[in-house]
């Protein structure tokens, strides 16, 4: 057992903005390493985490039983009385957490995340016939947490594959859900079972199983069931809640902290569990037991199948139809060398470690990445002379399979075939030091090429990307503007001065540069094409469409 945590303030503030998402790059390593290696720091976290699970439970239940046309009524004065509840409420939670009289209930920690609303204005409550509900919390600040990323055919209605998630209630009456959750931790629902998304740090579930997937930049994500707490160090396991409301933890790989709470929610014990272990929490004769292991795991989650991009010759016809300079397919067998399916120039040279030749090879019609240690990448080995002197545009397909910030296509300065500087980058961003949404795609035009991150000029889309489903990019540069179209629609326009400028160029997709493996896209990419003009807003509607129809 660890000795009694005495609270400091920089600790207590530390875990503070670590649930508010308000750590830097440096002070969440701090904290990931303090969460390893300092047992009683790592218990507080937990206590902590149970505090501020226990106010959102609190608040949810008075949530579920309004009606959203109640939500829609509710007057300005009301609302400003709840929020000043809810600060209220929080600092008595604070409180509690250093003086030890207060009583809880047991809570029980995994690593999951957080879910949010297609869109801020959509109604608060969204259901369907299957009986599978979500409430989203009433709040106008909250921010996508996650997203919806595959359901087994039994939950029909808009509960579908690209929906967001805000902070909310879940209730699945039955099948599968797999959510992504912005910071990177993957959890699969079986119903029927009742879930709370608490932020992007926290969640709960109250009955069913759960399965989840927490790579490490996902650390300290916390899951919390009715009996324990759970602090992931890396892991993959599964959660089931019997009737009684007791807890059963399975670790398939990786290893986690198990802790059953008291009613002051202190860790009354604590137990590491490591692979291949099922342990339960019985919080009526307050012990965890370590349980036999069936030949299968009580829940995992699905694989997603890799679905090729669907082309017709409609779709190749329109795009040769606009004369692209660059048209990329992807259908040859060569492993090394991409074709131009226009020109005889500007072929992409493929580059991948005889080591991890898994980083990037190209099959059924895509180029496919995977994260590797190694540099992986392909790009263009002649240049594209005075590409920036005028208009022009870049088409892309992808299915990413996470929300990582990565790189998926950028263009560099002949001059520099290291590319430290860029004209263009096309990314999913996700942990930046830029204001967006999570998980938005971001084009970038920086001319003259910069490195600086605070140089040049941004157009992101609104919302999630989706991963594991293919989504269609569209960057057009023009001598005053520029412009994001994200499937088929306009997502930013943004007004550029000065943004013509000489000089050749190569492209470069997968990475963010060629001499580190800094910013690695995960995910298959198809039909990228380059035109040396600005597409209209009906071509790229069409292209789209034309896609989507077949």
């Amino acid at each position: 057992m660890p000795e009694p945590w005495v609270p400091d303030p920089e600790s207590e503030d530390l875990i503070l903005r670590r649930f508010d998402e308000r750590l830097t790059e440096a002070e969440f390593a701090a904290f990931d390493e303090r969460l390893r290696s300092d047992a009683a720091f790592r218990q507080h976290y937990v206590r902590m985490a149970d505090l501020n699970a226990c106010l959102y439970d609190e608040l949810s239940e008075v949530s579920m039983r309004r009606t959203a046309a109640e939500a829609r009524n509710r007057t300005a004065w009301t609302s400003r009385t709840i929020i000043w509840s809810c600060l209220a409420a929080i600092v008595a939670a604070m409180l509690a957490a250093i003086w030890p009289s207060v009583s809880q209930t047991d809570v029980v920690y995994v690593l999951t995340a957080v879910n949010s609303n297609p869109s801020p204005n959509a109604a608060p409550l969204v259901a369907d016939e299957a009986g599978t509900r979500f409430l989203a919390d009433e709040s106008a600040n909250a921010q996508d947490a996650a997203v919806l990323v595959m359901t087994d055919g039994q939950t029909p209605g808009p509960l579908v594959a690209g929906f967001r998630f805000r902070p909310g209630m879940l209730k699945l009456d039955r099948g599968y859900m797999q959510i992504e959750f912005i910071s990177g931790a993957v959890v699969g629902l079986t119903g029927p079972a009742e879930f709370r998304i608490e932020s992007s740090s926290a969640a709960t579930i109250f009955s069913g199983q759960a399965a989840a997937n927490v790579p490490e930049r996902a650390r300290g994500f916390v899951l919390n069931t009715p009996s324990a707490a759970v602090v992931d160090l890396g892991t993959e396991f599964a959660v089931e809640i019997d009737s009684s409301g007791n807890t059963e933890v399975e670790v398939i790989s990786g290893e986690v902290e198990l802790s059953l709470l008291g009613d002051d929610g202190s860790t009354l014990l604590s137990e590491r569990v490591n692979d291949s272990r099922v342990v339960r929490v019985d919080r009526d004769e307050l012990k965890l037991t370590e349980m036999g292991r069936e030949s299968e795991p009580m829940s995992q989650l699905r694989a997603i199948p890799e679905t090729p991009l669907s082309v017709s010759d409609k779709y190749v016809q329109s795009v040769l139809d606009c004369r692209p300079l660059i048209y990329w397919r992807f259908e040859q067998s060569d492993q090394n060398r991409i074709r131009n399916e226009v020109s005889e120039q500007w072929p992409a040279i493929v580059y991948a470690a005889e080591s991890e030749p898994e980083g990037l090879r190209i099959a059924e019609g895509c180029a496919r990445f995977r994260r590797t240690t190694a540099s992986r990448f392909f790009r263009t080995e002649e240049s594209l002379p005075n590409l920036n002197a005028g208009d022009y545009s870049i088409e892309l397909w992808i299915r990413p399979d996470d929300l990582s910030h990565s790189t998926c296509l950028g263009i560099f300065p002949e001059s520099e075939p290291d590319a430290r500087t860029h004209l263009n980058v096309i990314e999913i961003a996700t942990e930046t030091f830029l204001i967006h949404e999570p998980g938005a795609i971001r084009f970038l035009h920086r001319n003259p090429p910069e490195q600086q991150w605070k140089l040049g000029t941004n157009a992101f889309s609104k919302g999630i990307c989706t991963p594991h489903q293919w989504q269609h990019i569209v960057a057009v540069k023009q001598s005053a503007s520029m412009a994001l179209y994200y499937n088929g629609q306009l997502a930013r326009r943004v007004d550029l001065s000065d943004a013509n400028g000489p000089g050749s160029y190569r492209l470069l997709a997968g990475q963010l540069n060629p001499a580190s493996n800094w910013r690695q896209y995960s995910g298959a990419m198809d039909e990228v094409a380059l035109y040396s003009m600005s597409l209209t807003e009906e071509q790229i509607a069409l292209h789209y469409r034309l896609v989507m129809e077949k």
